[in-house]
């Protein structure tokens, strides 16, 4: 029997917002306030592994007593102050930390070893049992510390209010869908010999324009819609530039982390050049099951065949580990 903490915190509808690593695996959750001696036992409501986000639902309500839920509020400015809370190394007593936010990215979730999504780094101490603790920003959350940098000096990361919204979303309907897979690998076309090999001279007006796709997911998005060697200039009506990024919100960012939260379904339009002529096409947003073999899983056991003395079973993230 092996036992581990971490935080959580109260968010509307008497639910406790929390990471999915922190209750990966558990036959027991228990949960305690600093300002009470009992501990209540709770449950999983919903789990999203590919984000690290848990909600956790108790039957007994004297729980949130005298309790007030943290909102959800917007993603932070660089350089602005943060405050993250929690209960680093197991301690019973309520920590905080300061810090600034330094960088917003796209970045690996350790917990699922595959999944990128939008990352917000910061200075402030996170360590273990810290995370599922919120950071704060004028008394609204603005992240929940998930992660850190262990080969460098006070490097934590958030998960973001985009990442958090997507999630409180998606089990609206009672149930977790995840995530949908734009499905591109692509490079930059920033060498001026590649693109004047690739067409682009005198067909694209803006020279610092287009990625090179090299590789298409099978049963992703874009399968069957954008092929490998064409060249992706726009991305819902969003100038991608020769490194693969667009503006938004008033910063450069990865195209795909606009992509990133788009719900099943959703209209994807994509502007590419293929064979020296400029095209638009159209496809629904969708989820590639082909990655799921590298994709840990913490759900279920693995399926297996005994025979002859040999224990056969699919070579995928769980056994590879």
């Amino acid at each position: 029997m092996r036992r581990a903490s971490g935080t959580g915190f109260i968010i509307e509808g008497n639910r406790i917002l929390t990471n999915a690593h922190v209750v990966s695996q558990a036959n027991t959750i228990r949960l305690h306030r600093p300002d009470r001696k009992e501990d209540y036992a709770a449950r999983i409501a919903f789990i999203a592994h590919d984000c690290d986000l848990a909600l956790l639902t108790l039957d007994d309500p004297a729980f949130f007593k005298d309790s007030r839920p943290l909102e959800i509020g917007k993603s932070p400015e660089l350089n602005s102050p943060v405050l993250v809370v929690g209960f680093p190394i197991g301690g019973d007593r309520v920590s905080l930390t300061r810090g600034i936010v330094s960088r917003k990215d796209m970045d690996t979730y350790a917990h699922s070893t595959v999944d990128s999504h939008a990352t917000i780094q910061v200075d402030a101490a996170i360590n273990p049992g810290n995370s599922g603790g919120p950071g704060l920003q004028g008394g609204k959350v603005i992240g929940v510390a998930f992660q850190s940098f262990t080969r460098g000096e006070n490097l934590g990361y958030l998960i973001p209010p985009e990442v958090i919204g997507k999630f409180l979303d998606d089990v609206k309907d009672n149930r977790y869908d995840g995530y949908v897979d734009f499905g591109t690998n692509e490079i930059s076309t920033r060498n001026v010999i590649l693109r004047e090999a690739l067409g682009l001279k005198g067909i694209v007006s803006e020279p610092d324009t287009g990625v090179l796709v090299y590789d298409v997911l099978a049963g992703s998005s874009a399968d069957g819609f954008i092929k490998a060697g064409d060249i992706l200039l726009q991305i819902n009506g969003k100038k991608i530039s020769q490194d693969g990024e667009i503006e938004l919100d008033g910063h450069l960012s990865p195209f795909v982390e606009m992509l990133d939260n788009l719900s099943a379904g959703t209209q994807i339009t994509a502007q590419v050049l293929r064979d020296g002529k400029i095209l638009e096409t159209k496809f629904p947003a969708r989820k590639a099951k082909i990655v799921d073999f590298m994709r840990v899983n913490y759900d279920t056991p693995p399926p297996f065949l005994i025979q002859a003395g040999h224990v056969f079973q699919p070579l995928d993230a769980n056994l590879m580990q």
